[in-house]
């Protein structure tokens, strides 16, 4: 009887992995053992010496030993510690947790592993007996208790060792090599499609599975190559996109010592210029117009705004030769500076009203923008005694004020206007900018300049410690001399644009249709010739007149326009968007077309004429050719007899003349059948036979 309740536990056992005994032949009554009056079943071993047996009358799971059930625990004892031998204490102490909670809950009966309240009621109840912080889902246990069915005690042993995780691949043993290659491909400049990278990439894989003896190995996601790709530093991948150089300037640290900071006002000046994120309309329509360019001098040293302008119109000299003007005069109503309708920065007087932040300028900072850089500036700045200098291709970093401010005025006060386009798209999403824009450029200008010397200047700077750039500026101008070192005519003249150009007969023409002429004009071309050429300057705020510089002396010579009527307080802008206007008036659609037709029916008729005139020119060569032959006396040749054989050979190929034709000279027939001097009509009777 012993023997036989042996046999019946090994055999419930032996299909399991754990259990690792031989099989027996006895038949399934053989698992039902007897134990205080009960009958039992063996249904699983749970460790080497504990077996799980179920209560044949009301199905509870009880736990029995192999001594109690009189079962030798040398049959399952190697198998069943066998594969914990090796574990590590991780994995020992995870699967100790799994067999606890499946003891505890089978202790309340085989029922209880169903999904619901009362197996989570269980779960807790065990988690608080066994001290478990984190006890499983009622799902997880329901796995584990059906996966010990299955596959006895092996099912429960866990397996978080074999998992990746931090230091460990994932990958293929081969894999890792192959995807570092990929990922150097990747950072190549010019960069190739990732999805490219990757298909060659698994098609290699495709290419040695093909060939390998054992289990093919699995291809490479796309998620693996992004995660490796994301796993090299930062500047590899920057590098990639940017540049080394530029990726390099990106994340470095700054150095700059505050200690070197310029420590007077107008020591250091920056220029620079940047679009506004707001759409303008136009003042007569109300139609959008787009959006307007700010360009902005800020002194470093105290953050003060001392020359700025908004215009439609993109950035040239012109305007930067207004934000010298604009700083060095202090005159915020000029025409150049604000685009208002004040007076002409040469002639200011004491009560003119000007900006608080002005003087004489040490030092400006360009970047490599070609307006500033253009002679009319550069000559300006000698001029006013303004040292110029010009940043790095490409570092914007080096005039971070100015960059910040620029930003500073869309992010604080553009973004609060209507008809903003914020910073980004995602910003802007859903918002219509142009349905809702209402400001012109007028309004701006004047909103703008009040933002700048009422908020700016008021407003604490961090990068003033908390001080305001007004403060700043107040504190440290007393004890310095700030005032221009030229005047106010002096500086305005060298502000201005100049150009060279010749003196001709209708006295000098600038600005396509303009013509300004005077005596002291005529004076010159009479003393210089037709060939006089002099250097023009002239105010893109007013063209109703220029100045003109004298070849010897060197005097400016005022020249007024011939229409004084319609130039007069004109600006240069103004002046181009009428003639823009004119033209589009004048040449309307209809008349462009008829234009472009009869430029075509005139090129044809040219092309004509010169096609009949080479075709008549070759007709006279032609006849002039036959006229010299026919006067040509040629030498009598020995006339051939009438049935000799004419014909020659090529190698094995016998040849024979060609049959003349009229009009073609053949053999020794003249061109138009004409017989040549000192021959016989007989000759060329038989030549043609």
């Amino acid at each position: 009887m012993k023997n036989s309740r042996q046999q019946a536990a090994v055999r419930m056992t032996g299909g399991s992995p754990v259990a690792g005994a031989v099989g027996s032949a006895a038949n399934q009554s053989a698992r039902i053992f007897h134990r205080g009056g009960k009958a039992f079943q063996v249904c699983a071993g749970l460790d080497a010496r504990t077996l799980i047996c179920r209560d044949l009358q009301d199905g509870h799971l009880v736990e029995f030993t192999v001594e109690e059930i009189g079962l030798d625990s040398g049959l399952i004892r190697q198998s069943a510690g066998g594969q914990l031998r090796d574990a590590p204490d991780s994995v020992r102490k995870e699967t100790a947790r799994r067999r606890g909670y499946l003891r505890e809950v089978a202790k309340q009966g085989v029922s209880m592993f169903r999904r619901g309240r009362w197996l989570r009621d269980a779960i807790d109840r065990a988690a608080h007996r066994l001290g478990d912080a984190r006890p499983p889902s009622d799902s997880t246990v329901v796995r584990w208790w059906q996966a010990f069915l299955r596959d006895g005690f092996a099912a429960l042993m866990s397996h978080t060792d074999l998992r990746g995780g931090k230091g460990k691949p994932r990958l293929a043993p081969g894999h890792a090599e192959k995807v570092s290659r990929a990922v150097d491909q990747c950072l190549q400049r010019p960069r190739r499609p990732v999805v490219e990278i990757l298909d060659d990439l698994n098609t290699q894989v495709s290419v040695e599975n093909a060939w390998a003896l054992g289990p093919p190995a699995r291809p490479v996601s796309r998620a693996t190559l992004y995660r490796s790709l994301h796993n090299r530093p930062a500047i590899e991948r920057l590098s990639a996109k940017v540049g080394a150089a530029e990726a390099r300037r990106m994340l470095s640290l700054s150095k700059a010592n505050p200690s070197e900071a310029p420590r007077r006002p107008l020591q250091i000046v920056q220029s620079d210029h940047g679009v506004l994120d707001v759409v303008l309309v136009d003042e007569v329509t109300g139609k959008p117009v787009g959006r307007p360019n700010l360009s902005v001098m800020i002194c470093v040293a105290t953050r003060m705004v001392v020359a700025w302008e908004v215009s439609l119109a993109s950035p040239n000299e012109q305007t930067v030769l207004a934000l010298l003007r604009q700083a060095m005069t202090g005159a915020s109503d000029t025409r150049s500076g604000a685009g208002g309708s004040g007076v002409d920065a040469g002639h200011l007087s004491i009560n003119t009203p000007r900006r608080l932040a002005h003087g004489q300028i040490e030092m400006v900072l360009f970047d490599r923008a070609k307006e500033f850089d253009s002679a009319a500036v550069q000559a300006a700045c000698t001029e006013l005694d303004i040292v110029t200098m010009f940043c790095p291709a490409y570092r914007p970093d080096n005039k971070g004020h100015i960059e910040r401010f620029i930003g500073t005025v869309n992010r604080s006060f553009i973004s609060s206007l209507p008809g903003t386009t914020y910073g980004s798209p995602k910003e802007r999403l859903g918002y219509d900018a142009e349905g809702n824009a209402t400001l012109t450029i007028s309004a701006l200008r004047e909103i703008l300049g009040r933002w700048i010397d009422t908020v700016y200047g008021l407003a604490p700077h961090q990068g003033l410690g908390g001080a305001t750039p007004e403060l700043v500026w107040r504190q440290c101008a007393p004890g310095r001399q700030l005032d221009s070192l030229h005047s106010d005519e002096a500086v305005a003249r060298a502000c201005r644009p100049s150009a060279r150009r010749h003196v001709g007969k209708s006295g000098i023409k600038l600005f396509g249709n303009q013509r300004y002429a005077s005596a002291e004009l005529e004076g010159l071309r009479l003393r210089y010739g037709r060939h006089c050429e002099v250097t023009v300057r002239f105010d893109p705020m007013d063209l109703g007149h220029i100045w003109i510089t004298h070849p010897d002396t060197r005097f400016e010579l005022l020249v007024p326009n011939v229409d004084p009527g319609y130039a007069h307080g004109l600006t240069l802008r103004e002046h181009d968007l009428l003639r823009k206007h004119q033209r589009a008036k004048n040449l309307n659609e209809t008349e462009r077309v008829r234009l472009a037709a009869s430029r075509t029916a005139l090129r044809r008729e040219i092309e004509a004429a010169q096609a009949d005139g080479t075709v008549r020119r070759r007709k006279a060569a032609a006849i002039a050719k036959d006229a010299g032959k026919r006067a040509r006396v040629r030498q009598p040749q020995e006339a051939a007899p009438p049935h000799a054989d004419n014909s020659q050979t090529l190698g094995v190929f016998r040849m024979r003349p060609r049959k003349a034709l009229p009009g073609f000279a053949l053999g020794r027939m003249s061109r138009l059948g004409v017989p040549p001097v000192g021959s016989s009509e007989a000759d060329g009777a038989d030549h043609e036979s």
